[in-house]
């Protein structure tokens, strides 16, 4: 809906916490991507907010529905969708790199 629309207009995908391009988790030492945030000084702000509790809503639903996706995942693919691109195209997209995944992880133990 709006709510997801809204989360990640602006750049699609910017580091929060700490230093560097950040990671999943900021209590792994790395920031925490959230789509649709210009500013990472503003952590506190609606906006920050915002985006923080749509991407928590939508990882949740993406663990309910066991897509696989972790939650810097489910970021990158809300800020691509924000930005136009096609959702069908980003699932097939996902199936296939899952698939060519499980293939060489099968050809790895053949070997």
């Amino acid at each position: 809906g709006d709510h997801l629309r809204g989360a990640a207009r602006a750049s699609p995908l910017l580091s929060f916490g700490g230093g560097g391009r950040g990671g999943v988790g900021a209590g792994r030492g790395g920031g925490e991507r959230v789509a649709g945030m210009t500013d990472p000084a503003s952590s506190n702000s609606v906006a920050y907010k915002q985006a923080r509790e749509t991407l928590d809503v939508a990882y949740e639903i993406a663990k309910i529905l066991n897509t696989g996706l972790d939650r810097e995942t489910v970021s990158i693919i809300i800020g691509l969708c924000e930005n136009g691109a096609n959702p069908q195209a980003l699932a097939a997209v996902v199936e296939e790199l899952r698939r060519e995944g499980a293939a060489l992880e099968a050809a790895s133990t053949q070997s």
